[in-house]
């Protein structure tokens, strides 16, 4: 640490930045400091913390620069920024631009994105302690990629010692085997934080140098002992007040598990003495896993008025601190390397996070490497472990393994459909090999069906690429109408094999081509069999199931078959958009492969598959908002038409081409087997039909 300056140096500054921040209502110190150490001390709370910003923002305004900074979970993130040299509006941007929402939401399971669009009820999944249920809340390589991100530039500047930040850091954690507190000072920074920052139930605990560590609140929420014992002589201690909950809400399960996760913290006592300053965050109304933008606004505001009047009243706030020192970033790699044995593909990961030695550290380019690798459903987390000196640093990249095997089950039900249910599974190192394999069956009353594939990635040249296959076999009795009743079913079957470039469901821009072979069967007719190409085009957000882009030819010599889906959400506030484009065309089509109109959607007004054709042309828009907790409202008006031939929309013979217009209205209720959607739709036919359905169709 520098030396600090002589008392009579500073004095003049002091009562100078004093002066400015009174002129703009910021609080000035009272009294001037002799030389002592000190710490900032920053609390856990979850989102409750975003109100440590305001008291950043008042060290800031004043100048005032402490010598170390001790930090507990929440607390951990946002003072390893702080020491890293960024500022309170800098930290603020950052923790407003992260996809939290994406990494932890309400109850919601995956097998993997393998499986497309399915949303599973319940999943196990195998690791290396055998069997068990998913917690299915936290994705935790999408957890562990944001921390990784957040803290790249701190970590780069840290390179393995939090003593060589600007400011000294320390992360709290707990050892979960003894409950005992655990104070990180080197390693991989990101990792440290994250540590520091799990939630027990909600995150898996971090493994560091044999150590189980969990949220460093469960041994010590603040962390004023855990100062003072490195040497802080004066504290500046930020606190998160929590609430007491009434009586009369203890019936509902999640408030109670809300206090008891408050009730488990240990909020430490301290004595502070006449020099040491407490800012009080009145956070009691707060959520501690409200991260949304009005709720963190709110908290900087708290925080800010906290912080005024803490600091106004205080005996002495200055440290007698130089200004903190810049530390320029590195600008090369030097050593690169996978230090974790067993990892396939060693080479092309280094090179998507950018960790190629002798290339510049660009920072922008790692970033975005680490967040592809999010998506990879093998790895659960990826820390870079930076290391060095100079201009140049070294890194052992380290990765853990996520759980080998997975396996999910969902159900869903639609009252004019009855019920279906799936089974899914699948194996990240089938045969003990780098290959991917999945199962698939499904069983409904009116479609059933068994699906495997297997892919690997295959080497050519300097980059990788997904080759594999899959087999279906299908059996589905195709409802018929005609007028207001309903015909036999058309009972077929259908086996399908693919072959070549399969990428299956993966996040951003995917492209699948290969051979594709069909062998079915209709009434009254004999099996016939057909080969050809197919080609699939899809772009997917991460953890998304529902793709924003769906584009596939079929190609055969038998028939032809092209179809393309749009879909994306827009929010406006509490309102949720999404519109929904669809349109399709073939030639030839067997009656299993003909469109039905507006697809598991169907049509307002009309029966699910009341209406099928070899081309089809569909859009709705769908509005939902909240009416209260877990209750949407949804309006949904949609058009359509449905037909055989060229220039089906202009026919209008039999219905055939006809254009429809329509609408549904009613609610969703969000519940743990899915939604539950009830609805009344409408026509310009004149015809009503209701559509009641459990969970998601499939």
């Amino acid at each position: 640490m520098p030396a600090p300056r002589p008392l009579a140096l500073l004095l003049p500054l002091t009562l100078l930045a004093a002066g400015a921040g009174e002129a703009r209502g910021q609080p000035g110190p009272v009294g001037s400091c002799a030389p002592a150490r000190t710490a900032l001390v920053l609390s856990g709370g979850g989102a409750k913390g975003t109100a440590h910003l305001g008291l950043l923002e008042s060290l800031d305004s004043l100048g005032i620069v402490p010598d170390l900074i001790v930090g507990t979970s929440i607390g951990a993130v946002i003072g390893a920024l702080y020491a890293s040299g960024e500022s309170s509006a800098e930290i603020a941007a950052r923790l407003r631009a992260l996809p939290i929402s994406i990494a932890i939401t309400r109850y919601e399971p995956v097998v993997s994105a393998s499986l497309g669009g399915l949303r599973p009820v319940v999943v196990w999944e195998r690791g290396a302690g055998g069997w068990a249920l998913q917690p299915g809340t936290a994705r935790e390589n999408q957890v562990s990629s944001l921390f990784s991100r957040l803290m790249l530039r701190a970590n780069l500047a840290a390179r393995g010692d939090f003593d060589s930040l600007p400011i000294p850091f320390r992360a709290v954690a707990t050892d979960l085997e003894d409950r005992s507190v655990v104070v990180l000072a080197r390693g991989d920074l990101a990792r440290a934080v994250r540590a520091s920052s799990s939630l027990p139930l909600l995150l898996r605990p971090v493994t560091i140098e044999g150590r189980t560590l969990v949220d460093g609140a469960l041994a010590s929420n603040r962390p004023v002992a855990v100062a003072r014992a490195l040497g802080a002589e004066r504290v500046i201690v930020s606190t998160l007040e929590s609430p007491k909950p009434e009586r009369t809400s203890f019936d509902d399960p999640l408030t109670v598990t809300s206090a008891l996760f408050e009730y488990l913290w240990v909020q430490d006592s301290f004595a502070l003495g006449p020099e040491d300053v407490r800012v009080a965050n009145p956070t009691q109304t707060f959520d501690q896993l409200d991260f949304s933008q009005a709720a963190m606004d709110s908290l900087m505001v708290i925080g800010r008025g906290a912080a005024r009047s803490a600091l106004a009243g205080a005996a002495c706030v200055h440290t007698l601190t130089p200004r903190r020192q810049h530390i320029p970033l590195p600008t090369t790699v030097g050593r690169a390397r996978l230090v974790t044995p067993d990892v396939p593909d060693r080479d092309a990961l280094l090179s998507v996070i950018s960790l190629v030695p002798g290339t510049p550290v660009d920072t922008t380019r790692i970033g975005l490497g680490l967040e592809r690798v999010a998506s990879v459903e093998r790895y659960r987390g990826l820390w870079l472990n930076p290391s060095g000196s100079g201009r140049t640093a070294n890194f052992d990249v380290t990765v853990e393994p996520a759980p080998t095997r997975s396996v999910g089950i969902g159900v869903a039900f639609d009252h004019t459909m009855s019920g279906r249910i799936w089974i899914g599974a699948v194996d990240r190192a089938l045969f003990g090999r780098d290959i991917d394999g999945v199962g698939l069956l499904t069983a409904g009353t009116y479609r059933s069906d068994v699906t495997l594939a297997a892919r690997r990635s295959a080497r050519v040249g300097e980059r990788y690429f997904p080759i594999g296959g899959s087999v279906e076999l299908a059996s589905e009795s195709v409802r018929l109408y005609q007028g207001s009743g309903e015909l036999p079913p058309a009972t077929t079957g259908e086996f399908t094999g693919l072959l070549g470039l399969r990428p299956l469901f993966e996040p951003g821009w995917t492209h699948e081509f290969g051979g594709d072979y069909r062998l079915w069967h209709e009434p009254g007719q004999p099996t016939r069999g057909t080969a050809g190409v197919r080609y699939a085009l899809r772009l997917r957000r991460p953890l998304d199931p529902d793709a924003i882009v769906t584009a596939e030819v079929i190609a055969l010599s038998a028939w032809h078959r092209a179809r393309l889906d749009l879909s994306r959400t827009y929010k406006a506030g509490m309102l949720e958009i999404r519109p929904r484009l669809r349109a399709g065309w073939g030639e030839e089509l067997p009656i299993q492969q003909t469109f039905a109109l507006g697809g598991l959607n169907g049509f307002a007004g009309l029966r699910m598959h009341e209406r099928r054709g070899s081309q089809e042309a569909y859009a709705a828009l769908l509005f939902r908002w909240p009416v209260r907790r877990r209750v949407l409202a949804r309006i949904e008006p949609m058009a359509g038409a449905i037909g055989n031939g060229t220039g089906f929309l202009t026919r209008r013979t039999g219905g055939d081409g006809e254009i429809l217009l329509g609408g549904r209205v009613g609610f969703e209720v969000e519940t743990p087997v899915g939604p539950i959607r009830v609805e009344q739709g409408f026509n310009n036919l004149g015809r009503r039909e209701a559509l009641i359905r459990v969970g998601t169709w499939f």
